[in-house]
């Protein structure tokens, strides 16, 4: 891995508004830190307009303009400077519910918006970016017999590694998660090792080193013991007395950050 220029990142998963209302207020919040510090990338992890919140149904227009005046506003907030990811999510009300889940649709395009799907493996400038929107390390854990035995969350990350899958769980772990098996294989393989693996989830938020690969889950924005995000600094790398690339590790500044 080689990084020429400093790169400051947030990371923030979904749901982005609270469970009593749709004012989303902690997208809100955070659109404000953007505006003040303004990171080179932001990826953001559905669920953008969450199926399951129960103010949804009664929406007075359609989800996906609902979603286009969101993406709208985010937009307008981090302007051009900022590379902005947004990860699709089988839970979101405008999406297909099937796992892999392709990408959100938009009408309005931007050129430093990019739509993914879940789950997505990208290059930003030299650093490699793994990402799902599907708790896959709650159904992993919910799967284990020796539940006390060792390091419960290193173990159940190096399952994706070792089986080389953003989902090495069928039947799923979520009996309501609609799992394409052919889609699975083509689609939610890990065929290399990140330098970073985002894996948002209901467990609490953490930062692990796991097989040299950089594990982070940043936590809902939306939570009950208040909502989280993740920022990171990754320095630019400089050649070792081997001529070989410095780890990403000696150069990178992470933290999970309260909203």
């Amino acid at each position: 891995m080689k990084v020429d220029r400093e790169l400051q990142f947030v990371v923030a998963a979904g749901p982005y508004t609270h469970s009593t209302d749709l004012f989303y207020d902690p997208l809100h919040d955070l659109l404000k830190y953007l505006k003040d510090h303004r990171p080179d990338v932001l990826v953001l992890v559905g669920p953008f307009v969450d199926a399951d919140h129960k103010l949804v149904a009664e929406m007075a227009e359609t989800f996906d303009s609902f979603f286009e005046k969101m993406v709208s506003g985010i937009m307008d907030v981090v302007g051009g400077h900022t590379t902005v990811l947004m990860i699709s999510s089988q839970k979101d009300a405008m999406s297909h519910t099937v796992y892999p889940t392709p990408p959100p649709a938009l009408r309005k395009t931007y050129p430093n918006l990019h739509l993914l799907p879940d789950p997505s493996m990208v290059d930003l400038d030299g650093i490699t970016l793994g990402v799902t929107s599907t708790d896959v390390v709650d159904h992993l854990l919910s799967h284990e017999f020796a539940a006390n035995a060792g390091e419960r969350m290193h173990r159940a990350i190096n399952h994706l590694f070792n089986q080389g899958s953003f989902y090495p769980i069928y039947p799923p772990g979520d009996e309501d998660m609609s799992y394409d098996t052919q889609l699975a294989l083509k689609y939610a393989q890990l065929r290399q090792l990140p330098n970073v693996l985002l894996l948002p989830g209901d467990q609490r938020h953490f930062i692990r080193l796991v097989s040299d690969c950089l594990v982070i889950n940043p936590g809902r924005l939306s939570d009950k013991k208040g909502g989280t995000f993740a920022r990171f600094l990754v320095a630019p790398t400089a050649p070792t007395a081997t001529g070989k690339a410095a780890s990403l590790f000696n150069s990178v500044a992470c933290q999970i950050q309260r909203i």
